[in-house]
């Protein structure tokens, strides 16, 4: 029997910035490594950027030159040097670059970390061949992580039986969030509220022609980073919703943030695939009602709450029935059980299921 010894910890991502940090996978990868830095050795291995205040005090940091970086290939000629580095150190490497380096194969100290498996979808950027052979390098990985059970499913369904040794590790919210006041009444100017990137799997497009259909006038607020898809939704939707008054945020830090939500009735989600839902649950803790689309994550993260109303996303109608008969809402408080997704409890369940795995 392998003796039980606390190793360090080695948090590899190239796809985080300074820029980006605050979006969900990022957002995890950062309080996962402070949280296990409070009771582990840390190490993380990220792109040179201005991290000064973002990680905790005692985190080692390696940064990786931005030429490197812009390369795939030298990122995983780089991360397969590191990954010898690491192992060699004893340390437990987590990673979630792709493709996946070479001695994830073989150790069984190093774990691939998976959000979803979006880019096997009608959503994925890749072409036919580079799935292929993703596809097909995945299905040797030795150590396997994701962030919701309705993942871990999919990973097995996709890959075969043979991958149902997989953690499943939640994502989490700040405490900050957490509404707990039932006598003070919070004012709530803000009707509906949606947090998410500007993608095809949104659904944007729906949540602006049901707000056409909305003859009252209402103060919605859409926040994430603008791109080109921002500016073509702005383009064909603006006129036909100028009767209300949009807000379109973006780059809001973690206080800003928490103030919407407290400002907020309503939060609309009307995405079609999601590895997880991390706004879901900062929305519910922060005493939002939420009316979101009617698929497994959000299912899942949310079976607890008594304060939901799932729709069709693909139906404009069950989006527009949903959001009529909650407007009214007066709803001011969290509910559902919110311990599980505390960053502290996730980052120790994490660390013991992983040496759980290791020893066994």
């Amino acid at each position: 029997m392998k003796q039980n010894i606390k190793k360090s910890f080695s948090f590899c991502s190239t796809y985080i910035s300074r820029e980006t940090m605050n979006l969900g996978a990022n957002k995890r990868f950062i309080h996962i490594a402070n949280n296990v830095a409070l009771f582990r050795k840390v190490s993380v291995v990220i792109p040179k950027d201005k991290w000064e205040g973002v990680f905790h005090k005692e985190i080692k940091l390696y940064l990786i030159p931005k030429t490197v970086i812009s390369n795939r290939f030298l990122s995983f000629i780089f991360l397969n040097f590191y990954s010898f580095y690491s192992r060699f150190k004893g340390e437990i490497m987590i990673c979630d670059f792709n493709p996946v380096p070479l001695l994830f194969y073989f150790s069984s100290h190093q774990f691939q970390l998976i959000h979803d498996l979006r880019l096997f979808t009608e959503f994925g950027r890749w072409n036919r061949l580079e799935k292929s052979f993703l596809k097909l390098s995945w299905k040797y990985i030795k150590n396997w992580i994701t962030v919701s059970y309705d993942s871990k499913e999919k990973i097995i369904d996709f890959l075969g039986n043979n991958h149902k040794n997989i953690i499943v590790s939640y994502n989490g919210i700040d405490k900050r969030f957490y509404c707990f006041e039932k006598k003070k009444k919070i004012y709530r100017d803000i009707d509906i509220l949606y947090i998410a990137s500007y993608e095809e799997r949104k659904n944007h497009k729906s949540l602006l022609e049901v707000l056409g259909k909305i003859h009252k006038p209402l103060h919605v607020v859409f926040i994430g980073k603008g791109n080109s898809f921002k500016a073509e939704l702005q383009n064909v939707f603006m006129k036909k919703i100028s009767h209300h008054n949009i807000q379109f945020l973006e780059n809001l830090d973690e206080i800003s943030l928490r103030k919407i939500y407290y400002r907020s009735k309503l939060f609309v989600s009307p995405s079609l695939y999601e590895g997880f839902g991390m706004p879901l649950i900062e929305a519910n803790a922060s005493g939002c009602y939420i009316c979101c689309s009617d698929i497994p994550i959000f299912k899942e993260i949310l079976q607890h709450s008594r304060n939901v109303t799932f729709f069709n996303p693909l139906i404009t109608s069950s989006i527009l029935t949903a959001i009529l008969q909650n407007l009214s809402n007066r709803f001011s408080q969290n509910d559902g059980e919110f311990e599980k997704f505390d960053w502290h409890y996730i980052a120790k369940k994490l660390v013991t299921d992983i040496e759980s795995a290791i020893i066994s």
